[in-house]
């Protein structure tokens, strides 16, 4: 006893270290301790303001943009202004705004109007065409405009706001809601400006031009202390024209409100405190108890709550984490608080409960309960969670509880396995709940806490389930094999992830978010793996797992929080914790003798079952978290109690606690003529060695994973993909055109959806066809976004670390030969959204934390895409040069035009004309080498590049469409990751052609024709080059900018054949680039080792080009050149292989070429 006192001491005391530094240095040593917001924009009763995409301004009409979801929404959605009659602000939906509770509109794609801020059981009101909404619900609920297409991203919200008699409105254009840190004790500088370039050296700066139509430029000043702030707002001359301070102050600059919002109040940081000495004092109170009673099993009482309160006080940082992040965390205090005053709770009452009277109309209504049970949890899941409030996992626990009690007489007496059959019965039922809810760590949960309990009874033997794990995981393996896209569902991927990379090929369709978390949580191991994570506070928890860092992940940014000393102390106590649960789960399984003639015949009574099943389970909730956020096992999304901020784990410790309490204090258990031979030394035996199995085997694991840390690389990038396509639809999509023909398509997907709720796996496509009913184009071609993932640990070290934000001093990127003399970037926020200022404009388009880039090389191409384009007279065009490393795919140039964009021209669909040919060619070879000795059209394989003749490639599509269609599938999709017909990623076809189209005469009146050419569906030139470089280096690179070097895998396509298409693409030289041969012998280069390919997309009237492109590469390097607008005829000398020819010094010079 006395050894285990001083560890608990050791524990309660460091422990309590850990909490009060955590306390002191997030409370009262915050470096960020405030944020700056804008809460919205006064109203003014004589303005109309239109929340609508037209970029127009007028005298009487303001126009909110809402982005967000411009592409699937009509262009105006409501307007508000200020009703004289009623004395107040009123929104007024526009006709085209549906209210799915009368009846569904014709058109599927229109959007719907329902009340925003609802309590958690209303299901809120919808507003139709039309209809007008008054003051008081946009004051008090807020409205949200959506589509049913949409998704939560694509939401348009209206609120608004009184301060001070004035009404303000509050939705996401311009600086409204934007958010940004404040540093203590330093001089925070930011910038309001309307209607006025953002030409400005502040790091942060709130820009508006759409809401309002003043024009005028503020500077705010901000020193912030711990628990007050000082500001000062001065106008364009310096001058201080308001200035103010506080706690929490508000104020209004140019009519926005704006606020200064603490993280912790002051009267939250004493209640913490004193929250913190509570416990402190519990701890204190529990050690003299332990050291005042005999019964060891009553120590063991003792010693979990004294554990659990370390547990407590090891959680410290994710509770302050989880307090400024999400609502309602502060009931975490008070249930603590309640865990431990449970304690002084009266035994005597649950001494006279007696479970073996309880039967009849009570075990009827149980049964009713558990089969109702299934249908309600079907009816009233959200999210996993019952009413979208209690984990699945927590109300299961209380159904099987149940279940045990019921099913312990009249269950199958008449059969020889009762009990297994029992046990069966009840896991079964589990898994049916967790298969109607799509919660199966609530199975898995379930499952292990049984199977633990029959290792304790020695009624299963270690070896057996050692066999049945190796089973399990060989059945897995073997899938994965066989069958990879079995597991890009959301559920089936977690069972592979924590064994496979993210970025691997085989599950390139599962979820993308679960994707980019797993690459965080593997990047992060291995840079706590290497100590090279923040210090304790400058640590920044990733956007994309803030919502569950203090729940799922409860562990594992817990451990980055605390390092090396959190987990020392937390992997301690809770190997205790877990010993003193073992124990107790012994004494609850099997009567054990505790002095002459007496023993503890607990286990015989019907409770016992009870008790053993929720031992178990804790038991299990403290270990598979662990492990599962170490990514040793799958992962379920379940708490760890106490260590994650969750108000149901408390809950139910308490009720564990305190049956606990009262079972080993009741003398009823007491058997005064006891005949049994087992001691209570022999459970203590029989709970050292099961202690140490877990102990051994969580070593074993830990050190396995650590050592596969060290094999993966340090950065991650993949291919991004929108659907899995799950929607399988035979007819061809509708033309953008055709407008009826796009509303009847999506209503044969939506079916019986409710508009309000379709399903989420159609709404990819829907989004599409949205998309193509109001822009005209795609989603996935008028939002951009980066079709490429990358990650790395650098990359995700600086995400991570607090100066990562301040520090946005200028950088010089100008290289060696600085062509342009020193030329230097200034990154800064402009309304939360990254911009990069440069002091040369020819270094614009260089992404500021680009490690790979030559940024010398880029601006000087980028000067000379400049000079070609002004030569066309034509200001619309645009263009791109780019060069990529082909063995790791480092991007070393990105050279855009326009100089200023929003986007950089490589990312702009394009049609890319005879660069297509390409991918036609590799796959024919891939699939049959005797196409490379078809014959089309008289000319041969070779002459079909060299030339780039269009009909042999048109009739080579047809042949492999028509004789070998799958296969052509499988190779660009695993080659290239291009599937031939996607109805939302980029794919080889635009159109799946008809039977019909296979009988017309191949010419350019036929889509197979088109589409062989490169004309009727664009694509990125970023991908394009990706493709090249593939082929050049016969590896499978993912373009990115990290200077990581990683292992990439190699294309399908055998050698010998590779080299046979290099070959053909060195003789294009001899083709149609010949021009380009010749000034490269010019310039004494060697074109042995060359392959290249011209592309040129003619325009339908054949008077000019609408894209000309040229790529070409050597051993090292794929340099490319795309342009796209009004390009002359090739005559013109104007393409872009001219540009290339003139880009050959510049190459040279560098060392590309």
């Amino acid at each position: 006893m006395q050894k285990k006192f001083l560890i608990l001491v050791t524990l309660v005391f460091a422990s309590s270290i850990y909490g009060f530094y955590s306390t002191f240095t997030m409370l009262f040593n915050n470096r960020t301790p405030y944020v700056i917001e804008c809460r919205g924009v006064r109203l003014d009763s004589s303005k109309v303001i239109a929340i609508s995409n037209y970029e127009r301004q007028s005298a009487d009409t303001l126009f909110f943009h809402f982005e967000q979801s411009k592409v699937i929404m009509p262009h105006t959605l409501a307007y508000l202004f200020f009703d004289k009659a009623k004395n107040e602000f009123v929104l007024k939906n526009n006709v085209c705004v549906f209210n799915p509770k009368n009846t569904n509109p014709d058109n599927y794609f229109l959007p719907f109007a329902k009340t925003l801020n609802d309590g958690k059981f209303s299901k809120g009101k919808y507003f139709g065409s039309s209809e007008t909404i008054s003051q008081k619900i946009l004051l008090e609920q807020g409205i949200k405009y959506n589509s049913g297409v949409g998704t939560r991203e694509n939401r348009v919200s209206i609120e608004l706001y009184k301060f001070n008699n004035q009404v303000f409105l509050k939705t996401k254009d311009d600086g409204i809601c934007s958010k940004y840190l404040i540093q203590r004790n330093t001089n925070n500088v930011f910038d309001i400006i309307l209607n006025q370039p953002t030409n400005t050296k502040n790091p942060n700066v709130f820009a508006f031009d759409n809401t309002t139509s003043s024009s005028a430029r503020f500077s705010l000043e901000i020193n912030a202390g711990t628990f007050d702030v000082a500001y000062k707002i001065k106008d364009n001359n310096c001058a201080v024209i308001q200035e103010g301070k506080g706690s929490n102050p508000f104020f209004i600059v140019g009519g926005y409100l704006f606020s200064i919002n603490p993280k912790y109040t002051k009267i939250f940081s004493v209640i913490y405190l004193l929250f913190f000495v509570c416990i402190i004092c519990f701890q204190i109170y529990f050690l003299n108890l332990y050291t005042n009673t005999g019964s060891p099993v009553v120590r063991s009482l003792f010693s979990i709550r004294v554990l659990l309160n370390c547990i407590v006080f090891l959680a410290t940082p994710l509770f302050l984490t989880s307090y400024y992040i999400a609502a309602g965390r502060s009931y975490y205090l008070f249930l603590v608080l309640l865990l431990n005053v449970s304690f002084f709770i009266s035994k005597r009452v649950l001494h006279k409960i007696d479970l073996r009277k309880h039967n009849g109309f009570i075990t009827k209504t149980i049964w009713l309960c558990v089969l109702l049970a299934p249908i309600f949890m079907r009816l009233f899941t959200q999210n996993e969670s019952l009413f979208g409030l209690i984990p699945v996992l927590h109300v299961q626990k209380i159904i099987i509880l149940f279940m045990i009690f019921v099913t312990q007489d009249n269950f199958f007496n008449s059969y020889r396995y009762r009990y297994w059959l029992r046990i069966a019965f009840i896991i079964g039922y589990t898994f049916a709940i967790s298969f109607i809810t799509s919660d199966i760590g609530s199975f898995i949960y379930t499952a292990l806490a049984f199977l633990l309990v029959e290792l304790v009874r020695k009624t299963i033997k270690q070896r057996t389930v050692i066999m049945c794990c190796i089973c399990v995981f060989s059945l897995i393996y073997i899938t994965y094999k066989i069958a990879p896209e079995t597991f890009s569902d959301r559920k089936a991927y977690r069972l592979i992830a924590p064994y496979s990379s993210p970025e691997s090929k085989n599950l390139s369709y599962a979820n993308q978010a679960d994707r980019e978390s797993y690459s965080t949580l593997l990047l992060n191991l291995k840079n706590i793996v290497d100590f090279n994570t923040p210090n304790f506070n400058d640590l920044v928890i990733p956007a994309n797992m803030r919502t569950t860092c203090f729940s799922d992940f409860a562990f594992h940014w817990s451990l980055s929080f605390g390092g090396l000393a959190f987990f020392i102390m937390f992997l301690t106590v809770t190997l205790f914790l877990i010993s003193d649960l073992i124990l107790l789960l012994y004494c609850s399984i099997r009567e054990f003798r505790i002095g002459e003639n007496k023993s503890f015949a607990f286990p015989h009574t019907r409770e016992a079952e009870l008790v053993r099943f929720l031992l178990a389970f804790t038991i299990i909730s403290f270990i598979y978290p662990v492990a599962s956020n170490t990514l040793l096992i799958p992962l379920t999304g379940q708490s760890i109690p106490c260590l994650s901020i969750s108000n149901i784990e408390i809950i139910f410790l308490i009720l564990l606690l305190i049956s606990l309490s009262s079972i080993f204090s009741n003398e009823k258990y007491i058997n005064t003529n006891a005949k049994t031979k087992y001691y209570y030394a022999d459970a203590k035996i029989s709970m050292k060695y099961a202690l140490f199995s877990v102990v051994l085997l969580l070593v074993i694991a830990f050190v396995l994973r650590v050592i596969s840390l060290g094999f993966i690389d340090n950065s991650l990038v993949w291919k991004k993909h929108v659907s899995d396509e799950s929607i399988k639809l035979r007819e061809q999509t509708p033309s953008c055109e055709d407008k009826n023909s796009l509303v009847q398509f999506a209503k044969k997907i939506i079916g019986d959806d409710d508009l309000t709720s379709i399903d989420k796996k159609k709404k990819p496509v829907l989004k599409n066809f949205a998309s193509l009913y109001y822009s005209n184009k795609p989603y996935t071609q008028t939002v951009y976004e980066s079709s490429v993932f990358t990650n790395s640990v650098s990359k995700l070290l600086t995400q991570m670390t607090m100066d990562s934000i301040f520090n946005t001093k200028s950088k010089l990127i100008s290289g060696t030969l600085h062509p342009f003399g020193s030329v230097y970037a200034f990154s800064q926020c402009v309304n939360n959204k990254k911009i990069i200022s440069v002091t040369n404009d020819y270094y614009k388009c260089i992404p500021f934390d680009a490690q790979t880039i030559n940024a010398d090389l880029t601006a000087e191409c980028a000067r000379e895409l400049e000079l070609h384009l002004s030569l066309m007279g034509n200001p619309v065009n645009i263009g791109s040069i780019m060069i990529v490393e082909n063995k790791t795919g480092k991007v070393v140039s990105n050279s855009s035009y326009p100089l200023i964009s929003n986007i950089n021209s490589n990312e702009v669909y394009y049609f890319i004309g005879s660069l297509k040919k390409l991918l036609i060619a590799y796959a024919a070879l891939k699939i049959d080498i005797s196409y490379k000795n078809k014959i089309y059209g008289n000319k041969s394989f070779q002459e079909f590049l060299q030339y780039s003749d269009d009909y042999y490639s048109a009739a080579l599509l047809k042949d492999l469409l028509q004789n070998n269609k799958e296969k052509l599938n499988e190779v660009l999709t695993n080659d290239f990751d291009l599937p031939l017909y996607s109805l939302t990623d980029d794919a080889y076809l635009e159109t799946m052609p008809t039977n019909k189209d296979f009988k017309k005469e191949l010419n350019r009146n036929n889509t197979i024709y088109r589409q062989a050419i490169g004309q009727q569906r664009p694509f990125k030139f970023s991908e394009v080059m990706k493709w090249y470089s593939r082929v050049a280096s016969g590896l499978k690179i993912e373009l990115n900018y990290l200077k990581e070097n990683k292992s990439y895998e190699l294309l399908s396509l055998n050698e010998e054949e590779r080299t046979f298409l290099l070959q053909s693409l060195n003789k294009v030289l001899y083709g149609t680039a010949s021009g380009v041969r010749i000034a490269l012998k010019k310039n004494k280069i060697k074109t042995d080792n060359l392959i290249c390919k011209t592309g040129t997309a003619e325009k339908s009237n054949k008077k000019g080009n609408s894209a000309s492109s040229f790529i070409l590469s050597n051993d090292v390097y794929s340099i490319g050149i795309m342009l796209k607008g009004n390009i002359p005829e090739n005559n013109r000398k104007l393409a872009a292989k001219d540009l290339f020819i003139s880009l050959i010094p510049i190459l040279t010079k560098y060392k590309i070429m």
